[in-house]
């Protein structure tokens, strides 16, 4: 994991850990949907967890619906699965800490989002958002619609304390995005502007992106056969990973070594096939 400078760890009753998996390659299907979605939620639960904090999980359904306005009702009924599997995810760890999941299309939700668009908006400039996601120089010249610079915008907002406390129903002064190093750029926004306006603090305590099973890049963006879906059979998936690299692997391990630490019923078994098919249990509705 790595930490901005001058991190402040979170505080039992003081902080909030926020967090939440990014579905915008997706395209509302579950069945497209990776295994890194329950990867980046569940380490925002496990920190929340282990730092006995509130914890305040996001499903950005409104920031597809911006970018894909003639898809609503899709993501609309892909938000219910999502609001559905990321609660049974939630009910199998140990804590003591409250938890609010906020879906970004409910109107009461947006409406919070919205406002801090047209109040902090301004301390967002395009020439900031429009790498927002590049994490190093590609070359080419992108120059992103405006739908997708409010997308970009609303998300940013997303880590203010001030959005934060009034999603969670209380003042919060700290906030800590438990969210993986690609957001490191909209966190680091964020933290600006709560800096300038002396609003509260945002940290960030970053995971390393999934890897693909080649090792090559993230598997969000992988191509389907160096990926493994949140819907494919546990035992076929645990022979793929069997299959990959020594470090993706490692990868997978330590991600399952550290859920379990925090399970309610631990585990006793530490090997692979075991946590895809515990996933793959919390996907569909079974019982880990």
């Amino acid at each position: 994991m790595a930490v901005n400078a001058d991190f402040d760890p979170p505080r039992p009753g003081a902080s909030v850990i926020v967090g939440g998996g990014c579905v915008g390659y997706s395209n509302a299907s579950l069945a497209r949907l990776r295994l890194d979605y329950l990867t980046d939620t569940m380490m925002a639960l496990a920190v929340a967890s282990l730092a006995a904090t509130d914890c305040l999980i996001y499903l950005p359904i409104g920031e597809e619906q911006i970018t894909a306005p003639a898809a609503h009702e899709g993501w609309r009924a892909f938000g219910d699965v999502l609001h559905a599997i990321i609660s049974r995810l939630a009910a199998t760890i140990a804590a003591p800490r409250s938890l609010t999941i906020a879906r970004t299309d409910d109107p009461s939700v947006r409406s919070v989002v919205t406002r801090a668009v047209a109040r902090r908006g301004i301390d967002v400039r395009s020439d900031d958002l429009s790498a927002l996601y590049s994490l190093r120089p590609s070359g080419k010249q992108v120059t992103p619609s405006e739908a997708r610079l409010q997308q970009y915008r609303s998300t940013i907002m997303t880590y203010l304390p001030d959005v934060v406390g009034e999603l969670i129903g209380h003042p919060v002064d700290h906030v800590v995005a438990a969210e993986n190093l690609h957001q490191v750029k909209a966190v680091s926004l964020a933290r600006s502007i709560a800096a300038n306006l002396c609003s509260g603090r945002v940290d960030h305590l970053a995971h390393t992106p999934a890897p693909s099973l080649g090792g090559t890049t993230r598997m969000s963006v992988a191509r389907s056969d160096s990926a493994i879906a949140i819907m494919d059979p546990p035992t076929a998936s645990a022979l793929t990973l069997r299959r990959a690299n020594r470090t993706v692997r490692s990868y997978w391990q330590t991600v399952w070594d550290l859920h379990r630490t925090v399970l309610a019923s631990p585990s006793p078994l530490p090997d692979l096939h075991t946590m895809l098919t515990y996933y793959h249990q919390v996907v569909t509705g079974g019982q880990p």
